[in-house]
Parts: structure tokens; C-alpha cells; sequence
């Protein structure tokens, strides 16, 4: 219910506008249900796109902001605002149309699959659609200058007491004897430039189809084929979601910017490749904390 959670979802227009494009394609004169309906933005488009009936479920005290907005965009009488889980809302009809946003930076650790595979069983009507109707998992190597080079790090501990003002001989001292410090920044510029693989698939989620003949619980081993001669320092992964036919919604670093920045897996240290060498790497998801996690690894590097 953070209205900063929700502020930032509602600034990412790139987001807003593909699901608002989806919607018009494929509500008018659907029952809609959307789940986790948050402020009902997207409820409202349905709404507004002609969709026959809209029922818009969300657990959190967010939804009383979701009723106002309704009411002051005249389509109150055509939205049903259900305060409850997905898991626990029992349907006097089941939808033709779901809509739902339980993609993360991390792309299935918001509990997609398990909201997702209860939503396609029990609240989808035969021949019923989903937006997003499809995930697919990437990664590629990349290399960054400085990312989380040691050298480059000792440096910039010097600038600190110039900084701050303060004394940081202990911490320089430690940083000298250390190993890289691996980075916590997700954000796409961090890990835009110097990309060093191609794009490779992982994953490839349809949600129309039951999880457990998908077999995503298997290992997966890929190739990543290197792009140019230089260093490799993390794995990113990030998604392309199918919203309706021809239309996608992408984080990739290429794409326009979201709200959602990266999953960056950082190597415990740099790997000098050169072009055309193939990278091995293997993932699997694995539920960590009680949502999907993507764990990932360089096996080996061949030429």
C-alpha cells in the first residue's frame, strides 16, 4: 500500500502505456478481472475500452485511492472493487480477460507462477486470455570498466576524506588488502555499457499453460557467444513480457527505460574473453524466502 511503490509505477509511462495498449486491444466486451489492482489505473482503461464487466482485486488499503480514481473518471458503476487475494476471491463468473503486473526486477520473485497458475485454473474462463500473456527470462555477460574492479574501488575510497571530510585510512587500509567488493546497483545504466554477449533466452514462461508441464524447475545450460575481446564481470538478466500479439514490454538495457531495473549477478572475479568464445553458464530458479529466485553461474569458458 506505499504510495511511493505506486508514485513510481504510475511515472513509468513506457509500462503504462503498453499495458494501456493491450487492454484496448483486447478488453472491449470482455469480463475483465485484474489482479493486484493497486491504484485500478489499469481497470479503469478496461473500463473505459468498453470492457463488459471489470472486477478489480487488491488486498492492500491502496484500493480506496483505486475507488476514488474510478469515481472521479465516471466509471465507478463499471469497476467491482474486491478487497482480497487472488487466492482467496471465489468468482460468480470466471474472467475472459486477467490482468496482472507480478513481474519483478528479479522477473518471477513476486510469486508470478504460483498467483499466475491459481489465476489460469480457477478464475480464467475457457479461451481466455492473460496481460501479460507470456514471460521470457534473458541474460547476457557483460563487462563494465570499474564496476567492481579493486583498483578502481581504493580510488574511489581516496575521495572520500575529501568528500566527507573525514578520515578513511582504516577503511582504505582494508579495501587494499581485500578482494573486489561485488555491487549492489541494479540500475540498467550501470549495466548498459560494454555489453559483451549476445542476448540469450533462459526461460520462457506461457502462462496459459500449466506450470509443472513447463518444467522450469530443471537446470538450464546455455551458451553465451562473446561479442569482442575484453573482460566479462557480471551476468544480467531481464525479461521481455508479451502483452497482446505483436506487442512486448521489455527491461533489456536497449529498450526504453521502466521503473525495473536489472538483476545483476556479479563473478567473484573478471573473466578475460576474446570473440566468438562461448560462455557456459547455467540457472535455475529455486524458491528462496517463498518466491522464484534465478540463480545463476559461469560453468566454463570455451573457445
Amino acid at each position: 500500500a506505499q504510495l511511493q511503490v505506486h508514485h513510481e509505477m504510475l511515472l513509468d509511462a513506457v509500462r503504462v502505456d503498453a499495458y494501456r495498449l493491450a487492454i484496448a486491444r483486447l478488453a472491449p466486451g470482455r469480463r475483465v478481472l485484474e489482479i493486484g489492482a493497486g491504484t485500478g489505473v489499469l481497470s479503469i482503461f478496461a473500463a473505459r475500452y468498453g470492457a463488459a464487466k471489470v472486477v478489480a482485486v487488491e488486498e492492500s488499503g491502496i484500493v480506496a485511492l483505486a475507488q476514488a480514481l474510478a469515481q472521479a473518471n465516471g466509471v465507478s458503476d463499471r469497476i467491482e472493487f474486491v478487497v482480497s487475494n487472488s487466492l482467496d476471491y471465489r468468482p460468480e463468473q470466471r474472467a475472459e480477460l486477467i490482468i496482472h503486473e507480478l513481474i519483478g526486477h528479479e522477473p518471477l520473485a513476486e510469486h508470478a507462477l504460483r498467483y499466475l497458475e491459481d489465476a489460469r485454473r480457477r478464475l480464467l474462463a475457457p479461451g481466455g486470455t492473460m496481460i501479460p500473456s507470456a514471460l521470457e527470462i534473458h541474460c547476457r555477460a557483460v563487462g563494465r570498466a570499474g564496476w567492481n574492479d579493486p583498483r578502481v574501488q581504493r580510488a574511489q575510497a581516496e575521495q572520500l576524506a575529501l568528500r566527507y571530510g573525514l578520515a578513511f585510512e582504516p577503511y582504505q587500509e582494508i579495501l587494499r588488502n581485500a578482494p573486489s567488493l561485488p555491487s549492489f546497483h541494479r540500475d540498467v545504466a550501470c549495466a548498459s555499457g560494454g555489453t559483451a554477449s549476445e542476448d540469450t533466452l533462459l526461460y520462457q514462461v506461457d502462462f496459459s499453460v500449466p506450470i509443472a508441464e513447463q518444467k522450469l524447475s530443471q537446470p538450464v545450460e546455455v551458451q553465451l557467444p562473446v561479442l569482442g575481446t575484453g573482460f566479462v564481470n557480471a551476468l544480467i538478466v531481464h525479461f521481455r513480457a508479451r502483452m497482446a500479439d505483436d506487442l512486448w514490454l521489455s527491461n533489456a538495457p536497449e529498450a526504453p527505460r521502466t521503473h525495473w531495473a536489472l538483476a545483476v549477478y556479479d563473478l567473484p572475479a573478471p573473466i578475460a574473453v576474446t570473440a566468438g568464445q562461448q560462455l557456459t553458464i547455467r540457472s535455475r530458479l529455486e524458491p528462496i524466502d517463498g518466491v522464484e529466485r534465478t540463480l545463476i553461474e559461469v560453468v566454463h569458458d570455451s573457445d
